[in-house]
Parts: C-alpha cells; sequence; structure tokens
C-alpha cells in the first residue's frame, strides 16, 4: 500500500470530536469542504420532490376542460368535435399530425379565424400556451430576447 492511499483511506475515515465526519470531498486532489447550497433560490430548481396533487385537485381540472369542451353547456355537435381536435392540437400536437393552426384548420375544414378563435379561448381560459401555436418568427424572436436578458 502506498503512502498516499494510506493518507486518503485516514482521510476517509477522520472524525471530529462529537460531531462526525467532517463535510468535505476531493476536488484536483485537494480536500476542499462542503455546505448546503440554497437551490431554491435558482428558478425552476428545488431538491425537494415535486408537490403532488391531490385526486380532487385533478378532478377539478379535468372538469374545467370537459366544460370548455361543451362550452360550458351550451353546445352542439359540431363544436364538441372542434374544441376537441383543437385541445389535443393545444396538448399534443403530434397527436393530430399538423404543426400549425394552418394545417389544423384546413385538416378540421374550418377557417383560420375560427381556429385562432378556439385556440384564443383556451389560452386565455387556462393560460396555457402551445408552442405550437408559434410561428418560426416568433420562436425565433422569443429565443432572442431570452438571450438578451
Amino acid at each position: 500500500m502506498s503512502r498516499e492511499l494510506a493518507h486518503v483511506s485516514w482521510m476517509d475515515n477522520r472524525r471530529e470530536h462529537a460531531g462526525g465526519t467532517p463535510r468535505a470531498d476531493r476536488c484536483n486532489d485537494q480536500w476542499v469542504p462542503l455546505c448546503d447550497f440554497p437551490f431554491e433560490v435558482l428558478d425552476g430548481f428545488a431538491q425537494e420532490e415535486p408537490p403532488l396533487y391531490p385526486v380532487e385537485k385533478f378532478a377539478d381540472a379535468l372538469r374545467e376542460i370537459a366544460m370548455w369542451l361543451l362550452n360550458d353547456g351550451r353546445f352542439q355537435e359540431r363544436g364538441v368535435t372542434d374544441r376537441a381536435m383543437v385541445f389535443a392540437f393545444m396538448i399534443a400536437p403530434a397527436a393530430t399530425g399538423c404543426t400549425t393552426q394552418a394545417q389544423l384548420a384546413e385538416k378540421m375544414k374550418l377557417s383560420r379565424s375560427q381556429v385562432n378563435e378556439y385556440v384564443k379561448q383556451f389560452s386565455r381560459r387556462f393560460s396555457f400556451v402551445s408552442n405550437a401555436t408559434y410561428s418560426q418568427r416568433q420562436r425565433e424572436c422569443c429565443k432572442s430576447r431570452r438571450k438578451s436578458k
């Protein structure tokens, strides 16, 4: 056993009086002290598990979506189908086979303004914006704004 290995094993087993092993780790062949970092200060990063939502909240969210699909009880068959298609486009655009609202309008045999109105209603009611609702120009504009901040 080399002297260096003996030194490392001694460092791994060292104890502070009653406090136990000091919080340290090796970095570039040196021991450096470790400390807790308040990850909560970083946007979108926390050590805690994301909160779990009770079934009641999930059921309420589904009920709200169902009410939107049925136009709050004032529904007609065509409107329900149209809203269901827009909902699918907003949540999973690949499932509809459309990448733009214009393609969706063509597939649904509606005018672009009708589809745009459905998308606007959905976005306002649920405060949700799908990436598929942006044009390439809008995506590039958003990226450049984020980089400049």
